[in-house]
C-alpha cells in the first residue's frame, strides 16, 4: 500500500496533525463546487434525503438538501415545496377513477 496519490487528489485533501512523528490523517475532503442538476444553484456535495411517509398510503419522497424542495415525478424536477408535496402526493394516492 505505498501507492502514490494522485496529484489532482492530493491537493483537495486536508489533512489533521497525528500524535506521533509523520503521522499525517485525512480530516476532509475539499469538494470542487459544481451546479446543480436540478436547482441550477452552485454546491460542493450535493445530497438528497430518501423519506418512505406512510400517510396516506406507505410511499416515499425524495428532497434536495441544498434547495429544499421535494422532487415532482411529474415534471421530473425538484419543484414542490414541503405543503406542496403533501398536497400533492394526498391527490395522487387517494384519487379514485371513475
Amino acid at each position: 500500500m505505498d501507492k502514490q496519490i494522485p496529484r489532482n487528489i492530493l491537493a483537495r485533501l486536508v489533512f489533521q496533525e497525528g500524535h506521533l512523528q509523520n503521522e499525517e490523517r485525512v480530516k476532509s475532503i475539499v469538494h470542487e463546487p459544481n451546479p446543480c442538476e436540478y436547482c441550477g444553484q452552485m454546491v460542493e456535495d450535493r445530497r438528497e434525503i430518501f423519506r418512505q411517509y406512510q400517510s396516506p398510503v406507505p410511499h416515499w419522497r425524495k428532497r434536495c438538501v441544498t434547495c429544499g424542495l421535494f422532487w415532482n415525478p411529474d415534471t421530473e424536477k425538484f419543484d414542490l415545496t414541503a405543503h406542496d408535496s403533501l398536497a400533492f402526493f394526498r391527490t395522487k394516492y387517494t384519487r379514485k377513477d371513475k
